[in-house]
């Protein structure tokens, strides 16, 4: 037994207490946390997939699923050559007090609910925030990229990136609450409802400014610094950059790779061109 490496950040809970002693309810993930969920065919009864997680950078061997194998590839990348000063991906694997869920599925998976109109709609982030932790989870999968308005191709990995700004940006609220909470002992009540409300309302206002719509085919603010940041990725790849959030679905042929690799019925809107299969300008060797 061993001393929690990230104990002053749960003071209320013994340094050995695993899983905040509640071992079925709660996965320990070390605090370094990016699990990655994929189908390895466990299903309910009723038919619905069980997903089976992997942690990455657990140090533990990949499973033998491409779709895990495409994502590892596509974090490892996202981490070691991020296109922005802020390593979105890199801040979600090392925080403390914050998980992010990546839920994969097949490439026709998310072209019939995109064409059905069901839950998953290509990259969904949902996210949950407190004082104390925080998760999103998003779902997407490693072969789907982006035919832009213009016809261009965006890479997979870039649907993977648009997403990190999003999970990221909820890590930030949770460290700034647990900035808060951890000051709790120091502070008599009532300057920890000061500080706390001050906080909050630095918050609240942010998220009303990325939650105002726009008018201009990017939804909201939110939406536009994603697809900005994306735009960033896709120029340090050498890929079409997107002038909305609209565009097409497309599958892949790699989870780099901008060339259409099917065509899947009602999956893909018709014209617009091809570019051609460009890999990471550089890549540093997978950490497993």
């Amino acid at each position: 037994m061993s001393c929690d490496a990230y104990t002053t950040y749960y003071t209320e809970l013994t340094p050995y207490q695993f899983a905040g002693n509640s071992p079925i309810v709660f996965k320990d993930n070390g605090g370094n946390t990016i699990t990655i969920y994929y189908d390895s065919g466990k299903r309910n009864k009723d038919g619905s997939i069980i997903f089976t997680p992997y942690e990455y950078g657990s140090g533990l061997p990949l499973p033998d699923n491409q779709s895990v194998r495409d994502a590892v590839e596509q974090i490892d990348y996202l981490i070691n050559n991020s296109p922005f000063a802020i390593n979105f991906v890199q801040a979600l694997h090392e925080s403390k007090i914050f998980s992010w869920g990546v839920t994969l599925y097949t490439p026709e998976q998310i072209l019939e609910d995109q064409k059905s109109d069901r839950l998953i709609k290509g990259v969904v982030t949902i996210g949950m925030v407190n004082h104390k932790s925080g998760s999103a989870s998003t779902s997407y999968s490693t072969r789907i990229g982006v035919r832009t308005t213009e016809g261009g191709m965006q890479s997979p990995v870039n649907n993977l990136y648009h997403e990190a700004f999003h999970a990221y940006l909820l890590q930030l609220y949770t460290s700034m609450l647990n900035e808060v909470w951890k000051k709790a002992s120091t502070m008599s009540p009532s300057e920890y409802k000061k500080e706390w409300d001050k906080v909050y309302g630095q918050i609240t206002a942010v998220q009303q400014y990325f939650n105002t719509s726009r008018t201009d085919n990017y939804d909201n603010n939110e939406e536009f610094w994603a697809v900005q940041f994306e735009n960033l990725l896709a120029k340090q790849m050498g890929e079409s950059q997107r002038s909305d959030h609209r565009g097409s679905f497309v599958i892949m042929d790699g989870p780099f790779s901008v060339k259409e690799a099917k065509k899947a019925e009602g999956g893909t809107a018709n014209g617009g061109k091809t570019e051609g299969d460009k890999k990471p300008q550089k890549q540093h060797a997978p950490r497993h």
